[in-house]
């Protein structure tokens, strides 16, 4: 059986759409660690965070609408948005 491209495209939206949604599901406990306490091991090994440190929190907290604790956790969150608003643009509009 093959999927055509158009129904790829919306299955991919909609993974998107089902996946931030499932996101936001998860209880708050779980995004509540410091820096400090972080697993990265750019982290771990220079001691200063990377670029990507925080996204996750930031990912959350920016879902339940609290937009100024995602900027504090990583400011990168507004071109996370960005990519993933285009992205979903590009794959609708490449549907058609």
């Amino acid at each position: 059986m093959r999927i055509s491209y158009t129904y790829l495209n919306y299955l991919i939206v909609l993974g998107m759409l089902l996946g931030i949604f499932l996101f936001y599901l998860l209880p708050e406990h779980f995004f509540n660690s410091s820096l400090e306490e972080s697993n990265c091991l750019h982290n771990i090994w220079f001691s200063k965070p990377c670029p990507g440190c925080g996204m996750t929190r930031a990912f959350y907290h920016s879902l339940h609408l609290n937009f100024s604790k995602a900027l504090t956790l990583n400011p990168s969150i507004i071109l996370l948005y960005t990519c993933l608003f285009i992205e979903a643009i590009f794959r609708l509009h490449q549907s058609k």
